[in-house]
């Protein structure tokens, strides 16, 4: 691994230079970024770096006049035509095309940099506020001493593919602390194994639940009874934390686990282990009515105080408070801590590669789009017919995609429509959508958390048509962000054809207030928290573990 080597990236799409900037200062480079030519120059002169990432189309020339400003074979182009004769002949050495593969060329700055022997030891990254006070920077702090952290991440899945999303997001953030954590995630959805996994994550599937009604859970593929699925999966959670042994322990929205699953565990973990025990909490959950009634029934209250250390809400507090919308009591409300939404644009770079094929056809055309995200699909149909409503415009493009859990017969009924229609392109799911939404000239989605810190995170016109059954948080989510100015919204009875066409066409006469920013430090600020548990709580080893 590099470590405290320099790299200057000359780069001028912002939301691409600050995930290369995140990625490498993460492996340990001191890294400068520069989005023109006079700007890398103005480095240059200041420091001999010991490589270059240069992007060839800048603002103001050519990328390549740098190169008799430095050694070239310490260049590294991006180009998306890597056979160009130019190259050699001003000595470049070194290409990363495009699509990057951000591994590679770590891989290639380690050869070009390799770190000093003293440098090689373990350490633990901090992260370090820049001026204007956001968590982007890190510092590397030496601990020759500290084992890897061990993290345990749970997400219940019963319904759709959010709350796997979100640990899959947390993980490979989690995943750049040094000395590389090991992360096991336990999941309920055999779809986990469909997602790429950062190194040092691997992935427990427990046998699939399915909800069957607003409270009610059924095996989703075994012919056996609720009692004896739960009890295999408590079983099966409580024996990955004995074997495991994590120093932090992350619960995914629901504190007591499906079906009561998780408590067996958690006192477990609290009566024989030092464990950090976090429950992660998205920004809404329900209205306060049903909330309060739910969380009651099942004893979530006395569950968080006698069995949680920390409650981390992925949100923030302008949009929504927990403590307040929920009438938290006190001692419930001091564990709580607002990390922030998750800011998808620090991952953009790795997203590109997620889905190569299913990304190049919508891309190709250079005409802008409005994309339509379904989330899982489930229950999206109702809005697929009326984006498919809209009127083909001959200079705009549509593009859909319908999510893993459409039914067979929506999904074909949207392809066989789509054959007719030339500006409509039809993606049945992709692993990150981020790419599409970062390009998307307007987003009209669903109102689910990940969709929304997605849109949010690229700050993109969007119109959110939110669920309102069987729970109302989309639609507390969408109007809450509203009425800061930052998204629209059509009511599920006013949604039609002809509805999203005016939004579409920004012909609609509702006022939007002037957009409020939100905090999006989320993924920041929750390494940052793992972190500071392992300063105060985790031993560090000497003779190294068995």
């Amino acid at each position: 691994m590099t470590c405290g080597k320099s790299l200057l990236i000359v780069e001028d799409e912002g939301v691409l230079s600050g995930c290369l900037e995140r990625f490498f200062t993460g492996r340990g480079l001191n890294v400068a970024v520069a989005g023109s030519i006079a700007e890398a120059r103005s480095h240059l002169s200041q420091l001999n770096f010991d490589a270059c990432l240069l992007d060839v189309g800048l603002p103001d020339g050519d990328g390549l006049s740098l190169i008799k400003d430095m050694d070239p074979a310490r260049a590294i182009v991006i180009t998306a035509n890597p056979e160009e004769q130019r190259f050699a002949d001003l000595g470049v050495q070194h290409l990363a095309p495009k699509p990057l593969d951000l591994d590679e060329i770590g891989e290639l700055l380690d050869r070009l940099a390799p770190p000093p022997r003293e440098a090689r030891g373990a350490s633990v990254v901090r992260l370090r506020p820049t001026a204007d006070g956001a968590l982007n920077g890190v510092d590397t702090l030496e601990a020759g001493d500290a084992r890897p952290l061990r993290i345990m991440l749970y997400s219940h899945d019963t319904v759709g593919l959010g709350h796997l999303r979100r640990n899959l997001l947390l993980a490979r953030s989690l995943a750049r602390i040094e000395p590389t954590p090991s992360i096991l995630m336990v999941s309920g959805a055999t779809e986990a194994m469909h997602f790429a996994k950062p190194p040092g994550v691997d992935l427990l599937t427990l046998p699939g639940l399915t909800k069957v009604a607003r409270r009610r859970y059924g095996s989703r593929n075994l012919g056996v009874s609720l009692s004896r699925i739960v009890a295999l999966r408590s079983a099966t959670i409580r024996a990955a934390a004995e074997g495991f042994s994590p120093d932090v322990v992350m619960i995914d929205n629901v504190p007591r686990g499906a079906e009561s699953e998780l408590v067996p565990t958690l006192e477990y973990l609290r009566r024989e282990t030092s464990a950090h025990i976090v429950l992660g909490l998205r920004d809404v959950l329900d209205s306060p009515q049903v909330v309060s009634q739910e969380w009651g029934e099942a004893g979530n209250p006395e569950t968080i105080r006698r069995l949680y250390d920390a409650v981390w809400v992925y949100g923030d507090p302008a949009v929504v408070d927990p403590r307040k919308e929920y009438g938290f009591d006190p001692e419930l409300s001091s564990k709580v801590d607002f990390m922030g939404y998750l800011d998808r644009s620090l991952d953009i770079a790795r997203d590109m590669d997620a889905n190569p094929e299913d990304l190049r056809r919508p891309l190709q055309d250079a005409r802008p789009y409005t994309l339509c995200l379904l989330g899982g699909g489930e229950d999206g149909a109702r809005l697929a017919e009326a984006f498919l409503e809209v009127r083909a415009c001959r200079d705009r493009r549509r593009v859909i995609i319908l999510g893993p859990f459409m039914p067979d017969t929506a999904r074909g009924a949207i392809h066989h429509a789509a054959r007719f229609q030339e500006d409509l392109t039809v993606i049945d799911f992709l692993n990150e959508p981020t790419e599409l939404i970062r390009r998307a000239d307007a987003v009209i989605s669903m109102g689910g958390h990940n969709s929304v810190s997605e849109i949010l995170s690229f700050e993109r016109r969007a119109l959110i048509v939110p669920r309102t059954f069987p729970r109302k948080e989309q639609w507390i989510r969408a109007h809450r962000l509203a009425d800061l100015g930052l998204v629209d919204v059509c009511e599920p009875e006013d949604l039609s054809g002809a509805w999203l066409a005016e939004w579409i066409e920004n012909r609609s006469p509702r006022v939007r207030p002037t957009p409020q920013r939100v905090d999006m430090n989320g993924l920041d600020r929750v390494r940052e928290r793992v972190l500071d548990i392992a300063r105060e709580r985790i031993p560090t080893y000497a003779e190294g573990e068995e």
